[in-house]
């Protein structure tokens, strides 16, 4: 096993000595929260679901684009809105 030094914040390390218990040393859940994060990104999912949850509001758009997301995808004409009259 290797030796690393880690600076976390304050707040968080109280956090995880108040969750660290008789059977678990501190080193020992940093390692499981460590792989928990590995295993987790690592996992390649082709559910759409999980993709669009991974990605809302990550993506810039208009924001007229549920509206109009004809005329940007397919150029047709904007729509006749009430505050453009």
């Amino acid at each position: 096993m290797e030796t690393i030094q880690l600076e976390i914040p304050a707040a968080l390390l109280q956090q995880i000595q108040q969750k660290a218990s008789a059977d678990k040393t501190l080193n020992q859940l940093i390692a499981e929260a460590i792989q928990l994060w590995l295993d987790k990104k690592s996992k390649k999912s082709d559910d759409l679901w999980d993709w669009m949850e991974e990605h809302a509001g990550t993506i810039e758009a208009p924001e007229d684009w549920s509206l109009e997301h004809d005329h940007y995808l397919y150029g047709a004409p904007k729509r006749q809105t009430k505050e453009a009259s």
